[in-house]
Protein backbone atom coordinates (compact mmCIF):
# COMPACT_ATOMS: atom_id res chain seq x y z
CA UNK A 1 0.00 0.00 0.00
CA UNK A 2 1.27 3.48 -0.91
CA UNK A 3 -0.13 6.55 0.84
CA UNK A 4 0.40 10.17 -0.22
CA UNK A 5 -0.21 12.82 2.46
CA UNK A 6 0.40 16.59 2.78
CA UNK A 7 1.89 16.29 6.27
CA UNK A 8 3.18 13.59 8.60
CA UNK A 9 1.79 12.57 11.96
CA UNK A 10 4.21 12.25 14.89
CA UNK A 11 4.05 8.45 14.51
CA UNK A 12 4.90 8.74 10.82
CA UNK A 13 7.76 11.17 11.54
CA UNK A 14 9.24 8.60 13.91
CA UNK A 15 8.92 5.81 11.33
CA UNK A 16 10.45 7.95 8.57
CA UNK A 17 13.31 8.99 10.82
CA UNK A 18 14.03 5.36 11.71
CA UNK A 19 14.00 4.40 8.01
CA UNK A 20 16.38 7.24 7.08
CA UNK A 21 18.72 6.38 9.95
CA UNK A 22 18.83 2.75 8.87
CA UNK A 23 19.79 3.68 5.32
CA UNK A 24 22.45 6.08 6.56
CA UNK A 25 23.97 3.31 8.66
CA UNK A 26 24.14 1.05 5.60
CA UNK A 27 25.53 3.60 3.16
CA UNK A 28 27.35 6.23 5.30
CA UNK A 29 25.27 8.88 3.50
CA UNK A 30 22.00 10.56 4.41
CA UNK A 31 19.29 9.72 1.85
CA UNK A 32 17.57 13.13 2.11
CA UNK A 33 19.01 16.63 1.88
CA UNK A 34 19.07 19.07 4.75
CA UNK A 35 15.98 21.12 3.84
CA UNK A 36 13.82 18.01 3.52
CA UNK A 37 15.11 16.68 6.83
CA UNK A 38 14.29 20.00 8.46
CA UNK A 39 10.80 19.89 6.91
CA UNK A 40 10.21 16.39 8.29
CA UNK A 41 11.36 17.59 11.71
CA UNK A 42 8.75 20.37 11.63
CA UNK A 43 10.73 23.38 10.39
CA UNK A 44 8.82 26.18 8.67
CA UNK A 45 9.40 25.14 5.04
CA UNK A 46 7.34 25.22 1.81
CA UNK A 47 4.68 22.46 1.49
CA UNK A 48 5.76 18.98 0.45
CA UNK A 49 4.12 15.72 -0.53
CA UNK A 50 4.99 12.77 1.67
CA UNK A 51 4.82 9.27 0.19
CA UNK A 52 4.76 6.24 2.50
CA UNK A 53 4.85 2.59 1.44
CA UNK A 54 4.25 -0.41 3.66
CA UNK A 55 3.23 -1.07 7.23
CA UNK A 56 5.72 -1.23 8.83
CA UNK A 57 7.26 1.47 6.65
CA UNK A 58 9.54 0.11 3.89
CA UNK A 59 9.95 3.20 1.69
CA UNK A 60 9.44 6.95 2.02
CA UNK A 61 9.48 9.69 -0.59
CA UNK A 62 9.24 13.46 -0.35
CA UNK A 63 8.37 15.74 -3.29
CA UNK A 64 8.72 19.53 -3.27
CA UNK A 65 6.44 22.02 -4.99
CA UNK A 66 9.06 22.15 -7.78
CA UNK A 67 8.50 18.38 -8.26
CA UNK A 68 11.94 17.42 -6.95
CA UNK A 69 11.83 14.07 -5.16
CA UNK A 70 14.05 12.18 -2.72
CA UNK A 71 13.56 8.61 -1.51
CA UNK A 72 14.71 6.47 1.41
CA UNK A 73 13.96 2.76 1.54
CA UNK A 74 14.76 -0.52 3.22
CA UNK A 75 15.92 -2.09 -0.06
CA UNK A 76 16.55 -0.98 -3.67
CA UNK A 77 13.50 -3.01 -4.68
CA UNK A 78 11.30 -1.06 -2.26
CA UNK A 79 12.77 2.20 -3.58
CA UNK A 80 11.99 1.10 -7.14
CA UNK A 81 8.36 0.35 -6.30
CA UNK A 82 7.82 3.70 -4.59
CA UNK A 83 9.76 5.66 -7.21
CA UNK A 84 7.60 4.13 -9.95
CA UNK A 85 4.50 5.52 -8.23
CA UNK A 86 6.08 8.94 -7.72
CA UNK A 87 7.17 9.03 -11.35
CA UNK A 88 3.62 8.26 -12.52
CA UNK A 89 2.35 11.26 -10.54
CA UNK A 90 5.25 13.59 -11.47
CA UNK A 91 6.53 12.60 -14.93
CA UNK A 92 8.07 16.07 -15.44
CA UNK A 93 9.87 15.99 -12.09
CA UNK A 94 13.32 14.91 -10.99
CA UNK A 95 14.99 12.81 -8.32
CA UNK A 96 18.08 13.56 -6.21
CA UNK A 97 20.16 10.61 -4.96
CA UNK A 98 22.95 10.84 -2.42
CA UNK A 99 25.75 8.35 -2.96
CA UNK A 100 26.56 5.38 -5.16
CA UNK A 101 24.98 3.01 -2.64
CA UNK A 102 21.76 4.98 -2.10
CA UNK A 103 18.61 2.92 -2.65
CA UNK A 104 17.23 5.79 -4.75
CA UNK A 105 20.28 5.71 -7.05
CA UNK A 106 20.00 1.94 -7.51
CA UNK A 107 16.27 2.32 -8.21
CA UNK A 108 16.93 5.06 -10.78
CA UNK A 109 19.35 2.75 -12.58
CA UNK A 110 16.79 -0.06 -12.53
CA UNK A 111 14.22 2.28 -14.08
CA UNK A 112 16.78 3.58 -16.64
CA UNK A 113 16.22 7.21 -15.67
CA UNK A 114 18.40 9.76 -17.51
CA UNK A 115 21.01 11.51 -15.35
CA UNK A 116 20.71 15.31 -15.45
CA UNK A 117 23.50 16.35 -13.11
CA UNK A 118 26.26 14.89 -10.98
CA UNK A 119 27.96 16.33 -7.90
CA UNK A 120 31.30 14.99 -6.72
CA UNK A 121 31.84 14.60 -2.98
CA UNK A 122 35.43 15.40 -2.00
CA UNK A 123 37.12 15.09 1.39
CA UNK A 124 40.50 15.75 2.97
CA UNK A 125 42.10 15.21 6.35
CA UNK A 126 42.62 18.02 8.85
CA UNK A 127 44.53 19.96 10.05
CA UNK A 128 46.01 21.78 7.05
CA UNK A 129 49.60 20.97 7.93
CA UNK A 130 50.85 24.31 6.59
CA UNK A 131 50.29 28.04 7.26
CA UNK A 132 47.09 29.66 5.98
CA UNK A 133 47.43 31.69 2.81
CA UNK A 134 47.26 35.43 3.53
CA UNK A 135 44.32 37.69 2.71
CA UNK A 136 44.81 40.17 -0.14
CA UNK A 137 45.78 43.66 1.00
CA UNK A 138 42.89 45.69 2.37
CA UNK A 139 40.51 42.76 2.88
CA UNK A 140 38.92 42.49 6.32
CA UNK A 141 37.48 39.19 7.50
CA UNK A 142 34.75 38.91 10.16
CA UNK A 143 31.92 36.71 11.38
CA UNK A 144 28.63 36.93 9.48
CA UNK A 145 26.07 39.25 11.11
CA UNK A 146 22.53 38.51 9.85
CA UNK A 147 21.33 42.01 10.66
CA UNK A 148 24.11 43.64 8.63
CA UNK A 149 25.30 41.15 6.02
CA UNK A 150 22.24 39.21 4.79
CA UNK A 151 21.28 41.42 1.84
CA UNK A 152 24.87 41.66 0.57
CA UNK A 153 25.34 37.92 1.02
CA UNK A 154 22.20 37.06 -0.95
CA UNK A 155 23.28 39.40 -3.77
CA UNK A 156 26.77 37.87 -4.01
CA UNK A 157 25.34 34.36 -3.73
CA UNK A 158 23.13 35.07 -6.78
CA UNK A 159 26.07 36.44 -8.75
CA UNK A 160 28.63 33.81 -7.79
CA UNK A 161 26.33 30.86 -8.49
CA UNK A 162 24.52 32.18 -11.56
CA UNK A 163 25.21 28.86 -13.31
CA UNK A 164 23.80 26.83 -10.39
CA UNK A 165 20.11 27.82 -10.04
CA UNK A 166 19.47 25.71 -6.94
CA UNK A 167 22.05 27.77 -5.03
CA UNK A 168 21.59 31.12 -6.79
CA UNK A 169 17.84 31.05 -6.16
CA UNK A 170 18.18 31.29 -2.38
CA UNK A 171 15.81 33.87 -0.88
CA UNK A 172 15.90 35.53 2.51
CA UNK A 173 13.57 32.76 3.71
CA UNK A 174 16.00 30.08 2.50
CA UNK A 175 18.85 31.81 4.32
CA UNK A 176 16.78 32.21 7.49
CA UNK A 177 15.91 28.49 7.41
CA UNK A 178 19.63 27.60 7.60
CA UNK A 179 20.39 30.27 10.18
CA UNK A 180 17.71 28.69 12.38
CA UNK A 181 18.99 25.13 11.87
CA UNK A 182 20.24 23.28 14.97
CA UNK A 183 23.77 23.06 13.56
CA UNK A 184 24.17 26.79 12.79
CA UNK A 185 26.96 28.58 14.64
CA UNK A 186 27.81 32.16 13.73
CA UNK A 187 31.52 31.45 14.24
CA UNK A 188 31.41 29.02 11.29
CA UNK A 189 30.31 31.72 8.80
CA UNK A 190 33.11 34.07 7.67
CA UNK A 191 32.76 37.01 5.32
CA UNK A 192 35.41 39.22 3.70
CA UNK A 193 34.85 42.88 2.87
CA UNK A 194 36.86 44.98 0.44
CA UNK A 195 38.36 48.38 1.36
CA UNK A 196 35.27 50.08 -0.09
CA UNK A 197 33.00 48.05 2.18
CA UNK A 198 31.59 45.78 -0.52
CA UNK A 199 31.32 42.06 0.09
CA UNK A 200 34.35 40.47 -1.59
CA UNK A 201 33.75 36.87 -0.58
CA UNK A 202 32.62 34.43 2.07
CA UNK A 203 33.22 30.95 3.41
CA UNK A 204 30.39 29.30 5.30
CA UNK A 205 31.59 26.17 7.07
CA UNK A 206 29.30 23.72 8.78
CA UNK A 207 29.75 21.45 11.78
CA UNK A 208 27.05 18.80 12.07
CA UNK A 209 27.88 16.09 14.64
CA UNK A 210 25.93 13.52 12.61
CA UNK A 211 27.48 14.31 9.21
CA UNK A 212 30.01 11.99 7.59
CA UNK A 213 31.83 11.70 4.27
CA UNK A 214 33.05 8.12 4.30
CA UNK A 215 35.60 8.37 7.12
CA UNK A 216 33.56 9.42 10.14
CA UNK A 217 32.40 12.81 11.39
CA UNK A 218 33.36 15.57 8.97
CA UNK A 219 33.10 19.36 8.81
CA UNK A 220 31.76 20.82 5.60
CA UNK A 221 32.80 23.56 3.23
CA UNK A 222 29.11 24.48 3.01
CA UNK A 223 29.27 27.47 0.65
CA UNK A 224 32.32 29.43 -0.51
CA UNK A 225 32.53 32.16 -3.16
CA UNK A 226 34.29 35.37 -4.12
CA UNK A 227 33.00 38.36 -6.08
CA UNK A 228 33.95 38.37 -9.79
CA UNK A 229 36.34 41.31 -9.38
CA UNK A 230 38.29 39.41 -6.71
CA UNK A 231 38.77 36.18 -8.64
CA UNK A 232 42.43 35.45 -9.18
CA UNK A 233 43.46 37.63 -6.23
CA UNK A 234 44.17 34.77 -3.84
CA UNK A 235 41.10 35.56 -1.75
CA UNK A 236 39.43 32.20 -2.46
CA UNK A 237 42.48 30.27 -1.28
CA UNK A 238 42.80 32.37 1.86
CA UNK A 239 39.11 31.92 2.71
CA UNK A 240 39.35 28.19 2.08
CA UNK A 241 42.42 27.82 4.31
CA UNK A 242 40.90 29.86 7.12
CA UNK A 243 37.70 27.83 7.04
CA UNK A 244 39.59 24.53 7.09
CA UNK A 245 41.73 25.74 9.99
CA UNK A 246 38.55 26.79 11.79
CA UNK A 247 37.02 23.32 11.29
CA UNK A 248 40.19 21.75 12.69
CA UNK A 249 39.98 24.06 15.73
CA UNK A 250 36.41 22.84 16.25
CA UNK A 251 37.69 19.27 16.49
CA UNK A 252 37.05 18.07 12.95
CA UNK A 253 39.59 15.55 11.64
CA UNK A 254 38.18 15.80 8.13
CA UNK A 255 36.50 18.31 5.82
CA UNK A 256 34.27 17.65 2.81
CA UNK A 257 32.50 19.55 0.04
CA UNK A 258 30.49 19.06 -3.16
CA UNK A 259 31.47 20.24 -6.65
CA UNK A 260 29.57 19.90 -9.93
CA UNK A 261 31.26 17.18 -11.98
CA UNK A 262 31.43 19.50 -15.00
CA UNK A 263 33.38 22.15 -13.06
CA UNK A 264 36.85 20.88 -13.88
CA UNK A 265 38.55 24.08 -12.69
CA UNK A 266 37.00 23.80 -9.21
CA UNK A 267 37.75 20.08 -9.01
CA UNK A 268 41.39 20.75 -9.87
CA UNK A 269 41.55 23.59 -7.32
CA UNK A 270 40.25 21.44 -4.48
CA UNK A 271 42.33 18.42 -5.43
CA UNK A 272 45.43 20.64 -5.36
CA UNK A 273 44.32 21.66 -1.85
CA UNK A 274 44.44 18.03 -0.75
CA UNK A 275 40.85 16.91 -1.34
CA UNK A 276 40.12 13.47 -2.80
CA UNK A 277 36.99 12.13 -4.51
CA UNK A 278 34.93 9.82 -2.27
CA UNK A 279 31.37 9.64 -3.65
CA UNK A 280 28.79 11.18 -5.99
CA UNK A 281 25.28 12.66 -5.83
CA UNK A 282 23.08 12.56 -8.91
CA UNK A 283 19.93 14.21 -10.19
CA UNK A 284 17.77 12.09 -12.46
CA UNK A 285 14.82 13.04 -14.64
CA UNK A 286 11.70 11.09 -13.73
CA UNK A 287 10.94 10.59 -17.41
CA UNK A 288 12.39 7.55 -19.16
CA UNK A 289 14.39 8.33 -22.30
CA UNK A 290 15.89 4.97 -23.20
CA UNK A 291 16.85 1.59 -21.73
CA UNK A 292 20.37 2.95 -21.18
CA UNK A 293 19.43 6.34 -19.76
CA UNK A 294 20.61 5.71 -16.19
CA UNK A 295 24.11 6.67 -15.07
Amino acid sequence: MIERVPRLTPVQVAAVTELMNAEEQRTDRRPLDEVNRLAIAGADAPPREHWLMGDPLRAYGIVTVEEVAEVAAATPEDATDLLSAIRAAHPAGSLWCHGDRATAHLAARTLHLPCLRELVLLARDLPLGRPERALPAGIVRSAFDPDVDSADWLALNRTAFADLPDQASWTAADLDLRLAAPWFDRSDFHIARAPDGSLAGFHWTKVDPDAAAGDGVSGEVFVIAVAPQWRGSGLAGSLLDHGLAHLAQRGMAQAHLFVDSTNEAALALYERAGFRRVDRDRQYALRQDSPTGGA
